[in-house]
């Protein structure tokens, strides 16, 4: 998260939007109870869960209820399109917070989102957590942005 909070300023608090995946991932395993203290330990600092309402209602576990722990991103697809399909436009249109942090199981999703600048993902893979490390573009930038302050410093 260092090369996200250098480069793009994304400091708590997190908003993180879930999708339905990462909502049923967590019913495979009989954890229903920790979808969202898991996520929070996982990154540490303070955050606010959202999920569209797409994916609320594409959930096959959760079947429309709110989890504890998350807020309801309103969208305006009626009827309701695939979760993930509301999930990307709603981030590819830019109609999210800054601080945002995507959290999904959905790995086309993943793919599909993973080299768009500045977007920090959390991906659940079984029981484990992955975050998606910055591009090597971002890498770099961040080596040169830390280098011009140092020269800045210096002189």
């Amino acid at each position: 998260m260092r090369v996200f909070r250098e480069l793009y300023d994304i400091r708590p608090p997190h908003n993180v939007l879930c999708d339905e995946s990462y909502l049923d991932s967590f019913s495979k395993y009989g954890t229903k109870t920790l979808v969202a203290n898991s996520l929070k330990e996982f990154i540490g600092d303070k955050m606010k869960l959202y999920i569209t309402s797409c994916s609320l209602h594409s959930s096959h576990n959760f079947h429309g209820v709110l989890p504890r722990g998350f807020t309801l991103a309103t969208c305006s697809h009626v009827p309701a399109i695939s979760g993930s399909d509301c999930v990307e436009q709603r981030i590819r249109s830019k109609l999210v917070k800054q601080n945002l942090i995507l959290a999904t199981a959905d790995s086309v999703l993943f793919h599909t989102l993973r080299m768009l600048p500045g977007l920090p993902i959390v991906r659940r893979i079984g029981d484990q957590f992955h975050l998606k490390g910055p591009s090597d573009d971002e890498r770099q930038q961040a080596r040169i942005k830390k280098e011009q302050e140092l020269a800045h410093l210096n002189g």
